[in-house]
């Protein structure tokens, strides 16, 4: 029961690895919000599950409690550091992506975006004309610069183009 759950939280940590980097190397990268509520989830699994194989095995067979609290230990990385690649934004070249797992927002799909200032983004966008989203974006004070510079060179350029130039019809407001 303890090595299953090793090896899940094993290929749950190779599986937000490949959707982490699936779009090629990060410009930019910070740690979103509820990374300790979501650290959290493993770690009480892997005590609980302690419980469980402690009860199981009997107090005089040291090693296989050895290996139990090694697969756990494990476990617990795996699935600590699974949270942790959930919870990080990733800036690339050609969009931002805000949690494993989730759908890349491509700058070329964003139709409307407001700064509020205080780091907040807010991104409109649509892909294909009838399927609009939101997307809210917490920038940290140290990472906004070059945020900003990535929005400015592939977000606020081609916007400024199309409203000139008539390319791209204003959307119908989000609801």
């Amino acid at each position: 029961m303890c090595g299953a759950f090793a090896a899940s939280a094993f290929v749950a940590f190779l599986w937000a690895l490949r959707a982490t980097f699936r779009h090629g190397r990060p410009v930019g990268s910070w740690m979103g919000k509820g990374l300790v509520g979501a650290a959290l989830v493993p770690l009480l699994l892997a005590v609980g599950l302690a419980l469980v194989c402690m009860a199981a095995v009997p107090a005089a067979d040291v090693q296989v409690q050895g290996w139990t609290n090694l697969l756990l230990s494990l476990g617990t990385a795996f699935g600590t550091a699974v949270a942790v690649l959930a919870r990080t934004v990733l800036v690339f070249e050609d969009g931002v992506r805000t949690g494993a797992g989730r759908t890349i927002l491509r700058w070329g799909e964003v139709s409307d975006y407001a700064d509020k200032g205080d780091g907040r983004y807010v991104f409109f966008a649509s892909s294909n004309g009838s399927d609009r989203r939101r997307i809210d974006v917490v920038v940290p004070p140290r990472h906004r610069h070059r945020f900003d510079a990535v929005v400015s060179a592939c977000v606020e350029a081609r916007l400024a183009y199309g409203v000139r130039r008539g390319a791209y019809p204003r959307p119908a407001p989000f609801r």
